[in-house]
């Protein structure tokens, strides 16, 4: 029980990460280079791809601390998963554990726990999709920025995390990966991922959105 409400705890902690953004009240440095990505948006898929990177990496700029604390509360729910690590006392095993072996002799051999195995989760390995709205409803009132903005939070989090897979796509009328879980995340992947984006559709089809994530991670 008690292990369940400091679970619960840590989600509610996650669900509760909602980066604040006041715009009267910032400082002006970060206020013009809101100003500056925004108003860059529109041109993104016009720019070439270094363009684009650059774009990314001023919202990596403007949002690494706040990714940073979404990837400290991530590391306490998204526990390791992969065993990497040898630990135990077993009577067969990988390696030995040299801590064991004066014992084991001065036993007279009968100490015989003296190997290691890999029962250690260290490693995470999950598989996660993030879906952006690219519908017409996110053109107005800083949307369009707070998502990317968002998604360079997250994404980033994640990524510092090693959390295994991660996928992003596009979704209103149409759904579109727009990062595929089997590639790796970088700041050239970023760049890419924001010329996707219109923000022009006309609908929002949530159920096929679910559709197509999940089968990419059954393809993964």
């Amino acid at each position: 029980d008690e292990r369940e409400g400091r679970e619960k705890a840590d989600w509610q902690s996650i669900v509760r990460f909602r980066p604040s953004v006041d715009w009267k009240h910032l400082p002006p440095s970060e206020l013009a280079l809101r100003d500056h990505l925004e108003a860059r948006l529109g041109q993104a898929t016009a720019k070439t791809s270094s363009d684009a990177q650059l774009l990314w990496r001023q919202y990596e700029q403007l949002t690494s601390g706040h990714a940073r604390e979404l990837c400290e509360q991530l590391r306490l729910v998204l526990e390791p998963t992969l065993a990497t690590r040898l630990r135990g006392d077993y009577r067969s095993g990988k390696r030995l554990n040299m801590k064991k072996i004066i014992p084991y002799i001065a036993s007279g051999f009968r100490r015989d726990k003296i190997w290691l195995r890999r029962t250690k989760p260290s490693k995470r390995q999950y598989q996660i999709m993030l879906a952006v709205d690219d519908s017409s409803s996110m053109s107005g009132s800083h949307c369009k920025q707070m998502a990317f903005e968002a998604l360079s939070i997250v994404s980033n989090a994640l990524r510092w995390l090693e959390v295994g897979q991660f996928g992003i796509c596009s979704f209103g009328e149409n759904t579109t990966v727009v990062q595929s879980l089997v590639e790796p995340f970088t700041a050239e992947s970023g760049g890419r991922v924001l010329q996707e984006f219109a923000f022009d559709q006309n609908k929002t089809r949530v159920a096929q959105m679910v559709s197509t994530c999940v089968g990419e991670i059954g393809r993964a």
